[in-house]
């Protein structure tokens, strides 16, 4: 335990002391003005530097401050689209690659190349752009590549569905 510079005091209990000090480095870092543990402590405010060095104090680690805040989720971008189905073509798409099952063209020009959607609860990634007039007749239109045949293609037909903008 360090001495405590006399004038700094008017009255000192010295059987408190060691709670004092670390109530005054508890008080110093607070911004407190008049410290005392019962004892009617009562600072004096002309000297420019404390009796005690208050990082030589043996205290308690600090702990981590809990926070009960939910984690920020990423918002959600949700946009409707005219959804179809197209097959293969032999050519190659926006993006330099062969179509394969799981890349969709998009309309929207806004959404860039490599781009995760959801749709019916799958993901794609946007490879390909469809043609601008297709968005200027039909607004927001995705084209899944499928492998299917071009019966159950032509069944599917166009719906509109709520796609999901991932990142």
């Amino acid at each position: 335990m360090q001495k405590i510079k006399s004038e700094w005091f008017k009255k000192i209990d010295k059987t408190k002391t060691d709670n004092f000090v670390k109530d005054f480095c508890l008080g110093l870092t607070m911004g407190a003005m008049i410290i005392g543990t019962g004892t009617s402590l009562i600072a004096d405010r002309s000297l420019k530097q404390p009796p005690v060095d208050c990082k030589a104090i043996n205290t308690a680690p600090q702990q981590p401050i809990k926070q009960d805040v939910a984690p920020i989720k990423p918002k959600m971008n949700l946009k409707q689209a005219s959804v179809t189905k197209y097959g293969w073509t032999g050519n190659k798409m926006a993006n330099g690659e062969y179509p394969y099952p799981g890349a969709v063209a998009v309309s929207d020009r806004t959404i860039p190349l490599g781009t995760q959607i959801e749709l019916d609860g799958k993901r794609y990634v946007v490879a390909d752009r469809t043609a601008k007039w297709i968005h200027e007749k039909f607004g927001l239109t995705v084209d899944i590549y499928s492998d299917e045949s071009e019966m159950e293609m032509i069944n599917f037909g166009r719906k509109n569905k709520i796609i999901k903008i991932l990142n």
